[in-house]
């Protein structure tokens, strides 16, 4: 300590007065009340020292009672006051939070301020000279505050004992005893040392610890970082102040302008509070608290932590502590290590018995814990699992790739055990497949965990890498392709299909590709002569194929230049694209062919091609008002360079036209671009929301230029308090079904192209296989592998779709106003058909205005967009098209018209899920690509229920109804298309399909799905085969129960079943109901995770329990009763599998009387009417319910054991 200890001359009685001399005697520290009653001391030795607990007064202070003095300048020299530690006071402690007298009267008493205190102190004891020039303070110091000029007084010393500051003048620091009156005992150690100074500093964002976080260890050196706002300078971070609080918030020590860091020891554990600050004090946003442990053992762990290690190998284990690095008490060495078998063939052997460290080696697989003895308390490790080093996944460097160019394979850091050596990774073996099972010679030879190849036939290939075995669930699939085109047509530039164009229209080229991306090609445009033959206009090279592998043609449009092909070319010409690999070696197929199908045609006479009003660059009917809209104009081949354009708004009365003539709004001349549009700002005034009372308003657009007549379709604009939807929501209700079929070879069969062909006699090859192709991939997965699924489902689209296997561009919506109000006309009849929609039927002046006329075609689009909005349509009829555009948008596409936004959007999820492809983004894609037409059309079949409809089913009206509402005798040409073709080309007389009698689950307790799908995937199997021994093993490890599920003593698993299931549902709040992770059977009594139910119902876990007191029980779901009362259970265990069993009240096995004790429930799921058991939860006995399933006999195997 850097304070003076020599003995110094307290007195020199030649200076002192007379009164000083006269009786002096020793202060007592025992009896106060004789120290009042002594005459007065000598000053120099009646001085008191000020320590914790001392209270002062100031007298500009508004509240004049005496205020504590925290001292905080130091936390090291102390006086034992009557055997209590305190801090002594020094002229250090001179700051705000040291003595805060709350309000201060200074400058106006009436209106007192926060306190400022800045304190100077004087008459303190020069003598007593502590480290950075501190002084002790006695009861004769008094202090000046420099802020508001208050005058201090000390009124209360703090002490009990009255120790002088004689005694610690004279004292010996180094000889103090810890019962002695002064002792030197540090609570916390800082490194930085107490400031006199305080200057402003850094503004503190937060606190960090530089290590180990909010826990920190005790008698070790803690350093903490202040965290800026801001990018402060060295000099500011150096002002920042830190305090220290006990965990009661109160101050314990106080270092000002000690930098961007403190260093501190803690002595004594605890929780304290740390805080930062460069100007104001106590922002609780920079106070963080710590907790002061003591460093002790935590755990057992691997030196590298993990819980997975090889066989064969030492793996060394130590024990983990508190604070890695800091020394732990106790003597490391007198640890004992023990190690425990769990399971598994293996033995692990302990190599190391006593010492600060031990291994253990495995000679087979095996499960293990290690334990360790130390200081008389036990610690253990996680579960150790010693394995076989295997591979877990292979990965390719592109799912698809064309032949002959390199892919590359790898397993790097795929291994369970990670890092691989590199002899494991020499080790690594590969083996390849093609898709019919033959092996790829080249891969014989190949080694190690990344490999190149290059494929010289097309296909999809299953590659697999492994060290000793290979296995389907270590592999990857990829497709050898031949570059092909597999979508084109004309296009608008801006997007839309286009069949026409005039001289001087910008055409864009539409090509999406298979196995081409990154390829370089050349689109050539050109056109046919009248022999057919394809004569090119203009080739543009190098254009390389992105991921989307749709060609990127932008800004390379074919136009034809009247000036430069007039004389050649004639109305009717048909222009085509086609598209050349650039580097030879690769052959694009279908890329030599002209392209589109429907070609572009050459219209060369004068019209009017279209107006729209554009939103966001989109096409709309619907606005509201404030809406700021572009209306555009499209002609063809005009002679004239400008067009007026007339906007009117169409009035009418109570929903009736033409009671008075159209309001003229917009009336301006345009001139056409070059390509022939006209595209200029329109926006609907909120001024005309208000001067027209209808809630509908409607607008179009005019040209009439010479001959010409163009008319838009009518913009519909809706007032601010009538929503675009009416308001209206649409509910779904989603239903579940299932389908099981018996042993027909021929239902799992995939259909070939020749079956096809009986159906579709009309249809190209390559059309039906990729049909058969597109079914094949996905007819399991959906349910749709039955031989009466794949009658019905074809009968329907042999007649939707044609022999010719068409798939429909979109509903033909080109009908007359006479059949929009009136129906169609049967020929054969003389009657009429009833209206194909019941809008234009009460709306006959919009059938007039819309549909085909003499004087004008049909407007398709508008006819779709009325007929199928939902609030044109009755509530059971509605198809979800709420926004505008829909009805044309979503209008029937498909082999299977596909119509509507719910219904594209339910078949979206299976799109989605199985091609990546977003029908609702892009909807004309379900007619471009046959494949996306198949699938849709099979997910229709699904959630419309008629998979249910088909199987067993010879009639197939059920099926048409579900499909649409009948046109004409569609319903009979669909039953004679079962009957006479597809029923006979999938031989469903011949089908031996039985349908299963068990009740569909609905909407009840979920997790007996769950335990329905484990019943059905096991059949039966027993407990000692796979796969039931690796799915009981799993269901009892989620119960952290790591004996063999054959270990009938300590590996029943009948709970464990039932909790693994409950643990894969999902409550309202996304998860898993209610359960416990315990393979005990009678978990659930007196469970707060369970609630006892008084009557039974469907999925209920009905509890027995042994009446012999063992504890012992047995527990399933209840799935139904049979005819004379007893409860049919569905469990785990039950003969040594999953299976159906019966049970009374009570039963008896291997002597030991089990008794029903209740029935229970996850303590948050709610019962609803449906769970409650009908009459049809009764069946004949469980053992039917079983053979229906395919689950073994149960005299084959054992009875369940107890648990």
């Amino acid at each position: 300590m850097n304070w003076n200890t020599d003995p110094e001359i307290t007195a020199d009685e030649s200076n002192l007065k007379d009164e000083e001399l006269t009786h002096v005697e020793e202060v007592s520290a025992h009896n106060k009340q004789e120290k009042e009653d002594k005459p007065i001391q000598n000053k120099e030795l009646n001085e008191l020292l000020i320590c914790q607990g001392a209270k002062c007064t100031c007298d500009k202070a508004a509240d004049p009672s005496p205020k504590p003095l925290h001292i905080l300048s130091h936390n090291k020299y102390i006086i034992n006051d009557n055997g209590e530690n305190k801090l002594v006071a020094t002229t250090l402690d001179n700051k705000l939070f040291n003595l805060n007298f709350g309000q201060c009267k200074v400058p106006d008493p009436g209106k007192p301020v926060p306190c400022t205190a800045r304190l100077q102190w004087k008459d303190y004891d020069e003598k007593i000279e502590l480290p950075n020039g501190a002084y002790a303070l006695t009861n004769r110091s008094s202090a000046i505050c420099t802020a508001k000029g208050g005058n201090i007084k000390i009124v209360e010393h703090g002490q009990q004992a009255d120790i002088n500051q004689q005694v610690l003048e004279n004292a010996n620091p180094g000889s103090w005893a810890a019962d002695g009156p002064l002792i030197t005992e540090e609570l916390i150690h800082t490194e930085q040392e107490a400031k006199n100074e305080d200057e402003d500093g850094a503004t503190v964002k937060s606190i960090s610890a530089l290590s180990y976080g909010t826990e920190q260890p005790l008698n070790s050196p803690v350093t903490f970082r202040a965290n800026f706002t801001g990018k402060p300078t060295d000099a500011e971070k150096q002002a920042v102040n830190w305090v220290i609080y006990d965990e009661n918030g109160a101050p314990m020590q106080l270092r000002s302008d000690a930098g961007e860091t403190l260093t501190l020891t803690f002595k004594k554990t605890g929780t304290y509070l740390i805080e930062a600050y460069g100007k104001t004090a106590g922002d609780k946003k920079v106070t963080k608290a710590y907790i002061i442990k003591e460093n002790q053992i935590e755990t057992v762990t691997t030196t590298d932590g993990r819980t997975k290690v090889r066989i064969q190998q030492p793996v060394e284990f130590r024990l983990k502590s508190l604070f890695p690095g800091l020394a732990v008490p106790g003597d490391m060495n007198t640890i004992r290590w023990e190690v425990n078998k769990i399971s598994g063939k293996g033995s692990p052997t302990l190599l190391i018995s006593n010492g600060n460290l031990t291994r253990v080696i495995c000679n087979e697989e095996c499960n293990y814990i290690v334990s360790a003895l130390f200081n008389g308390v036990p610690k253990q490790s996680e579960l150790i699992k010693a394995v076989k080093n295997a591979i877990i996944s292979v990965s390719a460097s592109t799912a698809s790739t064309r032949i002959k160019e390199k892919i590359t394979f790898s397993v790097k850091d795929q291994f369970k055990i990670l890092p691989a050596p590199p002899y494991e990774i020499a080790a690594v073996k590969w083996v390849c497949k093609d898709d019919k099972g033959n092996c790829v010679a080249a891969f014989n030879s190949k080694s190690g965990e990344i490999i190149d190849h290059h494929f010289e036939e097309p296909g999809e290939y299953t590659v697999q890498a492994y060290l000793a075995q290979p296995t389907l669930k270590v592999a990857v699939k990829v497709v050898v392709a031949q570059p092909e085109v597999v979508l084109a047509q004309w296009e608008y530039p801006e997007g839309g299909k286009k069949t026409k164009t005039g001289w001087e229209e910008a055409n864009h080229a539409y090509v999406k590709f298979r196995a081409a991306e990154g390829l370089v090609v050349n689109l050539e445009y050109g056109y046919l002569d009248d022999t057919g033959k394809a004569v090119p206009i203009h080739i543009i090279n190098g254009f390389k194929i992105p991921s989307s592998q749709v060609l990127n043609a932008d800004g390379y449009d074919f136009i034809p230049h009247a000036e430069k092909y007039r004389k050649h070319l004639k109305a009717g010409t048909a222009f085509y694209f086609k598209v050349h690999a650039a580097d030879q070696k690769y052959e694009i197929l279908n890329g030599n062919i002209p392209q589109p199908l429907q070609k572009l045609q050459l219209v060369t006479r004068e019209e009017i091609v279209s107006i729209e009003f554009l939103l966001d660059g989109k096409p709309v009917i619907q606005a509201t008002y404030g809406s700021e809209m572009k209306c555009r104009i499209r002609t063809r081949n005009l002679s004239a360079k400008t067009v007026n354009v007339k906007i009117y708004r169409k009035e009418s009365r109570l929903g009736l036209d033409h009671l008075r003539k159209d309001t003229l709004l917009h009336d301006k001349k345009y001139t056409l671009n070059q390509h022939g549009i006209v595209e200029f700002d329109f926006t609907l005034s909120k001024s005309w929301e208000k001067s027209y009372s209808e809630k509908l308003h409607h607008f179009y657009a005019e040209i009439a230029e010479m001959e010409f007549l163009g008319i838009s379709n009518t913009l519909v604009a809706f007032k601010n308090d009538v929503p675009a939807n009416g308001g209206k929501a649409m509910v779904g209700i989603v239903r579940q079904e299932g389908h099981q079929s018996g042993d027909c070879p021929r239902c799992n069969a995939a259909i070939t192209t020749a079956e096809l062909k009986k159906i579709f006699e009309d249809a190209d090859d390559h059309t039906l296989k990729l049909v058969a192709e597109t079914y094949n991939k996905y007819m399991a997965e959906l349910g749709m592998n039955t031989c009466w699924v794949k009658a019905h489902f074809f009968a329907q689209i042999r007649v939707e779709s044609s022999t010719k296997l068409h798939v429909k561009t979109g509903e033909n919506m080109n009908y007359s106003a006479d059949t929009l109000i009136n129906g169609n006309l049967n020929k054969k009849t003389g009657k009429r058909d009833n209206p194909p929609f019941s809008y234009f039927a009460k709306h006959h002046e919009d059938a007039y205005k819309y549909g085909r006329t003499k004087d004008h075609a049909a407007n398709e689009q508008m006819i779709a967009n009325l007929a199928y909005a939902d609030k044109n349509r009755s509530v059971e009829n509605r198809v979800g098209n709420t926004q505008e555009g829909d009805g044309w948008k979503f209008r029937g596409k498909g082999l299977i018209q596909l119509t509507g936004r719910e219904n594209y959007a339910k078949a979206n999820t299976y799109i989605l899920k199985y091609e990546k492809i977003d029908i609702l983004k892009d909807p004309d894609i379900v007619a471009k690509d046959i494949r996306i037409a198949v699938l849709t059309s099979m997910a229709f079949f699904k959630w419309r229920g008629l998979i249910a409809k088909s199987n067993g089913f010879a009639d197939n009206k059920l099926v048409s109804k579900g499909v649409g509402h009948e046109v004409g005798n569609s319903y009979a040409q669909k039953q004679n298309a079962f009957d006479n073709y597809t029923s006979k080309t999938f031989k469903t007389s011949e089908c031996d399909w039985k349908e299963i009698e068990i009740k569909i689950i609905g909407n009840r307790a979920p997790w007996m799905e769950v335990a329905l799908n484990e019943a059905k995937a096991m059949k039966g199997c027993y407990e000692g085969e796979e796969p039931m021994y690796s799915k009981a093993k799993s269901y009892l490890e989620y119960c952290s129960n790591f004996y063999k599920p054959t270990n009938g003593e300590k590996g029943p698993w009948c709970a464990a079943f039932m909790n693994w299931c409950i643990s894969k549902t999902k409550n309202a709040k996304n998860k898993p109901y209610s359960h416990s992770n315990s393979a005990g059977s009678l978990a659930p009594i007196n469970n707060n995770k369970y609630k006892k139910i008084s009557e039974p119902i469907y999925g209920s876990l009905v509890v027995y329990k042994a009446s012999n007191g063992s504890g012992k029980g047995h527990t399933g779901f209840l799935f139904g009763k049979t005819k004379d009362g007893r409860f049919i259970l569905l469990g785990g265990n039950q003969g040594d599998t999953i299976r159906f069993s019966s049970y009374g009240k009570s039963f008896t096995y291997d002597g030991i009387t089990k008794v029903l004790e209740g029935f229970y429930i996850p303590a948050d799921y709610e019962p609803k009417e449906a769970d409650k058991l009908k009459d049809r939860d009764i069946y004949e006995s469980a053992a039917k319910i079983n053979e229906k399933f395919s689950i073994k006999d149960k005299n084959k195997t054992k009875s369940n054991k107890t648990t």
